[in-house]
């Protein structure tokens, strides 16, 4: 297991892509999505968030229920490291005047590769993630706040990071723009760190991340 594929999991996917599902899809329907960003790093001599990517595809089981998964091309390209994830979304309250619909959501990250020398010549991990999502719906847009759980285990070591997120989402017809920050690891101490994450404070760090879907398959169109 190679560092860079633990530092690229651990705090490129920390909390899920910026394509998380705001609501159920329409039975049978679908979206491509795609997502761009990471965290905030200054070791390249401004802070910037990382230019991390993921493209994917979610699918409406029930008119409830969303499954969706993803590729991430970036650590392929960069580091030699291929990444995949896939989830499930459940819509488990419906909004209503000034209650916002609650999603909750579960993720598989895996990834393998080494890209750095000695041995092993392969290795794989796996991480799990669960969130609960808060959306209130403004007419086709909406505001969310969110707070997940990221699991790291592996041989040897155990990491857990509570992360919370807020964004919104533009809709201009089957297209959405989401917009997203997430504060992870607000207890962590980072200002000592040989990588420079730029949290609040000196704690945890900054993830801005831009997502797009597209919405494919609609009732109306059949």
């Amino acid at each position: 297991m190679t560092r860079m594929l633990a530092a690229l999991a651990a705090l490129a996917l920390v909390g899920c892509s910026a394509t998380r599902s705001l609501e159920p899809l329409e039975k049978g329907t679908g979206a491509v999505t795609a997502s761009f960003g990471g965290p905030i790093n200054a070791n390249l001599g401004a802070a910037i968030p990382l230019p991390i990517t993921s493209v994917g595809y979610m699918h409406g089981l029930d008119g409830k229920t969303n499954l969706y998964g993803a590729f991430y091309p970036t650590g392929l390209i960069f580091f030699g490291v291929p990444g995949i994830d896939v989830g499930v979304s459940r819509e488990v309250l419906e909004p209503q005047g000034a209650r916002p619909r609650i999603m909750l959501d579960g993720v598989v990250y895996a990834f393998a590769g080494n890209a750095g020398p000695g041995k092993p010549p392969f290795a794989g991990r796996m991480w799990f993630d669960a969130a609960s999502t808060f959306v209130w719906p403004i007419g086709e847009h909406a505001l969310f706040t969110s707070v997940d759980l990221f699991l790291q285990p592996g041989p040897g070591e155990f990491n857990a990071y509570l992360n919370p997120h807020v964004g919104g989402r533009a809709r201009l017809g089957r297209v959405g723009l989401q917009l997203e920050y997430t504060w992870w690891g607000p207890w962590v101490d980072t200002q000592y760190m040989q990588a420079e994450w730029r949290g609040p404070g000196g704690y945890g760090g900054s993830t801005v991340q831009l997502g797009l879907d597209i919405q494919i398959g609609k009732k109306g169109d059949r």
